[in-house]
């Protein structure tokens, strides 16, 4: 099984672009059929798009599993102070820098390829930090690290692969056991109850739609408490 950082950076603009432009074409016949499936993501960028954007003005802004830097770029489009983001490939930075270089000013932006490991959080200027999809691919421990150690009191946005039954989530797991057992190259992925997330985080509130589930510690009457 190839390891996180293998699979995604063979993998992360071809399924940038199955998401978000709908064109698979670069795609394996799987991927294919999988990228028929994939608007419940497309539905999460726009809701946190939604959620984030009148939020956003005159924040520094940390997006971790940033990817290309779609949901950033809306941030900063929106009034962002400035947007940090970080991903472990470094195609999808170079992405990122290349589009954002175009429209923005170097001191708006800065986008870091590596682990969180690696990354040294004391060095980032950040208010609020995002991240869409990470989650899952972190082992407990690294996300009581993550949020006890190195976010401290920020304000938080976070999507996270529930653990719950669904058929979104019946399909997900067929569509990883075929990965694996096909192309031994899907990483590991781990559902997390919400009971987990409300042990690590104080007083968030809680979203689902159908595919993603969110949580906020920005306060949100239409959410309901974690």
């Amino acid at each position: 099984m190839k390891s996180q950082l293998e699979y995604w950076e063979h993998f992360i603009i071809d399924w940038d672009q199955s998401v978000y432009n709908k064109d698979a074409r670069n795609l394996s016949l799987l991927e294919q059929l999988a990228s028929k499936f994939r608007g419940p993501l497309r539905a999460r960028h726009q809701l946190a798009c939604n959620f984030l954007a009148p939020l956003a003005e005159g924040r520094k802004i940390l997006e971790i599993g940033c990817g290309t830097g779609r949901l950033s770029y809306e941030l900063l489009k929106a009034g962002a102070h400035s947007i940090t983001g970080i991903d472990i490939s470094q195609l999808a930075i170079d992405k990122a820098n290349s589009v954002f270089s175009d429209k923005f000013s170097n001191d708006q932006f800065c986008f870091l390829a590596g682990e969180l490991e690696a990354i040294d959080f004391s060095e980032l200027e950040f208010d609020t930090v995002i991240g869409l999809g990470i989650l899952q691919y972190m082992a407990p421990t690294d996300m009581h690290t993550l949020f006890k150690k190195k976010i401290g009191s920020c304000q938080l946005f976070f999507e996270f692969h529930e653990s719950k039954p669904t058929l979104l989530n019946g399909l997900h797991w067929i569509y990883r056991s075929m990965k694996q057992t096909l192309y031994c190259d899907y990483p590991h992925i781990r559902p997390i109850p919400r009971s987990e997330i409300r042990g690590l985080v104080d007083e968030a509130y809680y979203c689902h739609i159908p595919g993603a589930s969110f949580f906020t510690t920005f306060p949100s009457k239409d959410w309901a408490a974690l």
